[in-house]
């Protein structure tokens, strides 16, 4: 179901006979095959791949929600077709869901219904209402409404709405604030708004927060929107503010979430925020504790640094995955070394951290990151360097762990050998060794993953050290997931390698 807007109505010099078409603007770019030229000729303007013409016929017929309601949830257009099962015996017997009557009935009747989804309806009017009393959710998605007073009609006539998705409705520019002969809007139960790919503006949004005082989540993804309006009006009981693909590109979009002192999540995926000017601006709001920044453009490792340490060190679910500081030029395996690297950085910066790209950073995940990062510290890591200059960050992992020592120095200090070694079960997971019996060790956490090879090779002997291939798996993992050990000069315990895991022993020519 493709959606688009009424752009040129004419005639088009093609063929014998003259005959009228249509000039339409699709709302998704791909869809149309030109920008509204034809044969040379600009007939109207619309982005390049988004335009089309065709005739009359072949568009939908704009209908009212008034209709579409009626037509959805009242007509009856079940087919009375038969129900039959067959036994072990071969015999047929009709059968019938018993109550599917009642069922049909009660659901045709508008006083009960409490929710309508009408997604792509070709809706483009309010028209004469019908009485939903119980009506809290409606979906309208993808429909051809083009006048905001058809909206404000709508959420008039439903004061008890509470949930109202218009997500892909291409609707003209909001001068004024929503009203009905004259009176604001005040559609004081909706608590959750969704308007994405609406094109919407910020000056639009903040003529409908006037309407809508006791908004709880707003959905405004893929509206160009650029970098927020710093003069927004505020929305004092908004908990989710969803700003996903945007062309943000303002680090002021976190200055922002005092206007909001109740906001627990800010999601500003597929934007373009990057390392420019990041600490000229404050710390944000202390309420927001879920960030989304997945495909922005974070670079520098200062950026993360500050991010965690100054801008969001509060947060309990971060959401950073596809940022170039997570990536590598040199290939895939290079890549998932980094993004394994960015992992353990910034579960060791953000104490309060619960949930990082999606998965569960435990107890014993976060003491591998901790100890890992103040090991990294000690030998110099330029990452470390960046994200911690002032040692803020070592100052409190210490007070934590006490003083990691690394390879180099681990004859310095027998008592800090044994709070840096970790039980670790290396299990045959080869053709060759399936026979083998699992090995318990205890192994310094700062071990290379090329010397854990070497002793694999001494154990279980069957398997040429070049051919051996490691990984583990958590013991508090919710799914068994192994997790490649491929970069032989790492130490294990960069992988979150701890106490209890277990390493399985596998050969690359399995």
């Amino acid at each position: 179901d493709r959606v688009g807007t009424v752009r040129w109505i004419g005639i088009l010099p093609r063929g014998e006979v003259p005959e009228e078409w249509l000039g339409l603007e699709w709302d998704e770019v791909g869809t149309g095959k030109h920008n509204g030229t034809f044969q040379g000729t600009q007939y109207f303007e619309c982005p390049k791949k988004t335009g089309s013409f065709v005739k009359p016929g072949k568009i939908s017929k704009p209908a009212s929600l008034a209709s579409a309601l009626i037509e959805r949830y009242q007509v009856d257009n079940e087919e009375n077709i038969p129900l039959s099962v067959v036994d072990e015996a071969g015999k047929e017997t009709q059968v019938e869901f018993v109550g599917a009557a009642q069922v049909r009935d009660h659901q045709r009747n508008l006083d009960h219904l409490r929710a309508a989804s009408l997604i792509a309806s070709s809706i483009s009017t309010s028209g004469p209402l019908p009485k939903c009393p119980q009506l809290s959710s409606l979906l309208l998605d993808k429909n051809t409404f083009l006048q905001w007073a058809e909206i404000a009609l709508i959420l008039a006539h439903f004061p008890q709405l509470q949930m109202v998705s218009l997500s892909g409705n291409r609707l003209e520019k909001l001068t004024q604030s929503l009203a009905v002969d004259g009176s604001l809007v005040q559609a004081q139960r909706l608590q959750t708004l969704a308007l994405n790919n609406t094109l919407i503006s910020w000056a639009e949004i903040n003529l409908l927060a006037k309407s809508l005082p006791g908004l709880v989540e707003l959905h405004i993804a893929s509206n160009r929107l650029g970098d927020i309006d710093t003069a927004l009006v505020p929305m004092p009981l908004l908990k989710t503010l969803n700003c996903d693909d945007n062309r943000i590109t303002s680090w002021k979009v976190l200055d922002t979430t005092d206007k909001f002192p109740k906001l627990e999540t800010l999601i500003l995926s597929k934007n373009s925020l990057g390392d420019d000017e990041v600490s000229s601006f404050s710390v944000m709001a202390p309420t927001v504790q879920r960030l989304s920044l997945t495909d922005n453009k974070i670079r520098d490792w200062k950026t993360l640094g500050w991010l965690c340490s100054q801008a969001c060190s509060h947060l309990v679910d971060l959401k950073i995955q596809r940022n170039p500081v997570a990536s590598s030029p040199d290939g895939d395996a290079a890549s998932n070394n980094q993004s394994q690297l960015v992992r353990q950085i910034v579960t060791a910066l953000l104490p309060a951290l619960q949930a990082l790209n999606g998965s569960e950073v435990s107890a014993r995940e976060r003491g591998n990151a901790e100890r890992y990062f103040l090991s990294m510290g000690k030998q110099g890591h330029p990452a470390v360097v960046a994200v911690d200059a002032d040692s803020t960050h070592k100052t409190r992992l210490e007070a934590i762990h006490g003083e990691v020592v690394v390879a180099g120095s681990l004859a310095e200090n027998q008592g800090c050998l044994e709070a840096s070694l970790a039980s670790v079960t290396l299990w045959p997971d080869a053709k060759l060794i399936y026979g083998n019996l699992p090995v318990s060790k205890r192994v310094p956490i700062s071990m290379t993953i090329r010397d854990l090879k070497i002793m694999c090779q001494r154990l279980f002997k069957d398997i040429p050290l070049e051919r051996i291939q490691l990984s583990f798996v958590e013991p508090e993992a919710p799914v068994a997931t192994a997790f490649p050990l491929e970069d032989d000069f790492r130490e294990i315990g960069y992988y979150g390698v701890g106490e209890g895991c277990k390493i399985n022993v596998g050969d690359k020519n399995d």
